[in-house]
Parts: structure tokens; C-alpha cells; sequence
């Protein structure tokens, strides 16, 4: 366990309690580093002023069925890895990760206050940023669900994308997003917000952009791929066609061969 002073959120002075946490949650894993477990719901309540730091080369796993709440007001540093199959409820707290933050296709995240990444971010199941600042400077690859959303008043910035964001999913923005690294999308889109496309904003073909994207919602341009005319075929359908032409002149001689004189 580590004490340490810090200043989470911004407008308050906290002494925070540190735990650095690895394996998979659970009651042991949940009371061990400060916080309590409820054995009806397998939820794990972090309480305010506590603070968990993933190592790293170690995991932490929070497997389907089991959720995690807080802490309202702390800190989560993950230098490692965290996986997350359940869900968590970070609420009002600074969330910094530097090593790979992943959500599978069962799980969730929400964030409200910061969640910095540095590092790596996949998500094939559920993230929602609401009312708070979710910005990568790292790599972020989205296949499942991320919501943005917040209120002109009283939220933080929004999704802020500093370094790349790759969709292949769902994108709803419903509040500010900002960019100015490089946005790939070949998934959907979704706008009622504000976007700030930046310098290299992409909609691949096959990418769908829905709702607002003209002024005032709609701040510089969006380059869109066209899709190819030239058809592709599948290499095992070249394969009729390569001995029907190696064939063609074979059989010319052999139809020559075969006539009747006149």
C-alpha cells in the first residue's frame, strides 16, 4: 500500500490511498486493495480517495459477470495491461494508461471525468465518455460501441484525438470531438455535436457518416475515399478463365484436324 498526495479531481486536495493491483477481480482482489464487494451483484466499490496502478508486465482482468464502481474520487494508472470483459464505472476520476487498455465484445467502460490514453485502446464491446474528456494520444481502435456525449455547460472537453483512431464500429458524438492526428473511419459515424475534423480526417469507402456534418457542426473537411469500379475477382475464379485461354488454341488445331476437306 502507497500513500501519496494528489489532486483528483483538479479542484480538490486529496491524500490517495495506492494499491498496485494485478489478476483477476474478485472478493479477494476487491477488499485486498481498498475496496468492498457485494457477493449478490459480484460488483467491487472503490471509494473515494483510493488509487489502483497496474505494474507494468502484469494484467489486470476483469472477467463478464463482474462490474466495478469508482472510485468517485481517486486515480487508475495502468502501465500494464487491463482487460475488461465486465464492466467499469470510473466516475469522477483520472484515468491514465500508458500500456493496453482493452474492452472485449462483453464488456464496458465508462468514463467522467479523464481518461488518458498513451498507450494502446480496443474496444469491441461498450465505451462512453459522458461529460468528460477521453483523449488519445496514442493508438485507438474502435470495432464495437463508443458514445460521446456531454452538455455545452458543467462537462469537460469531449474525445479529444491527438494520435490515431481507426473505426470499423460505431461512433456516436453527441458532443465535441476534436482532432488533430489521424481519423480513419470504415464504420458508422454518428453526428448531433460539434466536430473538429482537423488535418487528416478519413472516410474510407464503406464509410457511413450520419446526422450533422455541414457548418457550423462541421469545422474544416473530411476527405473521402472512393470506392474502386474496377472489379475484383477472387483468385479461384481466374482459374477457369487461365485454362479456357491455354486451352483455346489447342483446341483450334484439333477442330482444324477433325474437319472434312471440301
Amino acid at each position: 500500500m502507497i500513500t501519496l498526495l494528489s489532486a483528483v479531481p483538479r479542484a480538490h486536495a486529496l491524500t490517495l490511498t495506492g494499491y498496485t493491483v494485478s489478476g483477476t477481480v474478485d472478493s479477494t482482489l476487491c477488499t485486498n486493495n481498498g475496496g468492498s464487494w457485494d457477493p449478490t451483484s459480484s460488483s467491487c466499490t472503490i471509494p473515494m480517495g483510493i488509487a489502483w496502478e497496474v505494474a507494468s508486465s502484469t494484467t489486470l482482468t476483469i472477467p463478464a459477470g463482474v462490474s466495478i464502481t469508482g472510485p468517485a474520487i481517486g486515480r487508475i494508472n495502468n502501465l500494464g495491461t487491463i482487460d475488461i470483459s465486465g464492466a467499469w464505472n470510473v466516475q469522477s476520476s483520472e484515468f491514465d494508461s500508458e500500456g493496453t487498455l482493452t474492452i472485449e465484445s462483453s464488456g464496458a467502460l465508462l468514463t467522467q471525468y479523464e481518461l488518458n490514453i498513451f498507450g494502446s485502446l480496443s474496444n469491441s464491446g461498450f465505451l462512453e465518455n459522458s461529460c468528460g474528456a477521453l483523449d488519445n494520444r496514442g493508438t485507438f481502435s474502435n470495432s464495437g460501441t463508443f458514445i460521446n456525449e456531454g452538455s455545452p455547460s458543467g462537462c469537460y472537453p469531449g474525445f479529444r484525438n491527438f494520435g490515431a483512431l481507426t473505426n470499423t464500429g460505431t461512433i456516436d458524438n453527441n458532443y465535441n470531438l476534436e482532432n488533430s492526428g489521424t481519423i480513419e473511419n470504415y464504420g458508422t459515424i454518428s453526428n448531433t455535436g460539434n466536430v473538429a475534423a482537423g488535418d487528416s480526417f478519413i472516410n474510407e469507402c464503406g464509410g457511413q457518416l450520419v446526422g450533422l456534418w455541414t457548418s457550423p457542426w462541421l469545422l474544416g473537411s473530411i476527405t473521402q475515399v472512393a470506392c474502386s469500379l474496377v472489379p475484383e475477382f477472387p483468385v479461384a475464379a481466374l482459374g477457369p478463365l487461365i485454362i479456357t485461354a491455354l486451352l483455346f488454341p489447342a483446341l483450334l488445331v484439333m477442330r482444324r484436324s477433325f474437319s472434312t476437306p471440301d
